[in-house]
């Protein structure tokens, strides 16, 4: 999915549920042992985030990117990858050697790394929209505890075939493209990230578009759902009214987890 010809980007664990532990420590997914501290109290300000999540290849920062809404964008992959140069959030010699292992690995890093990167944004900004974020259910729960809110998400449903293509696509500028890390990155996404997905669409929280359509199809239907999420938001609104049934691929997908789990 060709996604990038048709959006401009703007320039800018683990509670297992259900997974066995062994399952887990396969995938790699580490953890920072100093527990990072939370700057300021985020419950007092009155914000909106919304979240968008996609499996790897799925093109979701490029379309969370569009400069056509207002809120400020968050491309949390990105904010890991150039960890080292942000300064406004501080890692100790060994945690960004952590992160980066974990990154080239196609691994998770730590919830507390990513909520202590999180921080910052949600300090300076009331409207803002997350890519790449949740990965696993204790990462909604110390969001939800942290902030006081309970985000929608919206996620870019890709095949694991379009997700295959599409990273295949992108070469090896990125340390985390190559086969192994791909493979890993996938597996994670299955084996964690759809789980948690389920449990956002079970709670009504999740916002589902089609992302094997062509790319303006994609875009479109992507702005269109944003768009409506973000002015029911910002009017007081809920959102469970925009959302759509969930689609046969995505109910398969969570089903084809769940029997691996048994």
């Amino acid at each position: 999915m060709a996604i990038d010809s048709v959006v401009e980007a703007k320039p800018s664990m683990v509670q297992n549920g259900g997974i066995s532990n062994s399952k887990i420590k396969r995938l790699g997914v580490v953890t920072v042992q100093n527990k990072l501290p939370v700057q300021g109290t985020l419950t007092q300000v009155k914000r909106h985030v919304i979240w968008v999540i996609g499996g790897p290849g799925s093109n979701k920062s490029l379309l969370a990117s569009n400069p056509k809404h207002p809120w400020v964008h968050l491309n949390l992959g990105a904010e890991l990858r150039n960890v080292g140069h942000n300064k406004k959030v501080t890692f100790s010699a060994d945690q960004l050697t952590s992160i980066r292992s974990s990154l080239n690995k196609g691994e998770l890093v730590s919830n507390e790394v990513v909520l202590h990167l999180l921080t910052p944004f949600l300090n300076r900004h009331t409207h803002l929209v997350i890519d790449g974020f949740p990965r696993n259910p204790d990462q909604i729960k110390l969001f939800e505890e942290e902030t006081g809110i309970k985000p929608p998400c919206i996620l870019v449903d890709c095949s694991e075939v379009e997700l295959g293509r599409s990273l295949g696509q992108r070469g090896k500028e990125r340390g985390d493209n190559d086969a192994s890390a791909v493979k890993n990155r996938l597996t994670t996404y299955r084996v964690i990230t759809l789980p948690t997905l389920k449990m956002l669409d079970d709670h009504q929280r999740l916002h589902i578009v089609d992302g094997d359509s062509d790319p303006s199809t994609v875009v479109a239907e992507f702005t269109q759902t944003i768009s409506e999420v973000m002015n029911a938001l910002e009017n007081g609104g809920k959102t469970t009214g925009l959302r759509k049934p969930s689609t046969d691929t995505i109910r398969a997908m969570y089903q084809e987890v769940e029997d691996e789990q048994l």
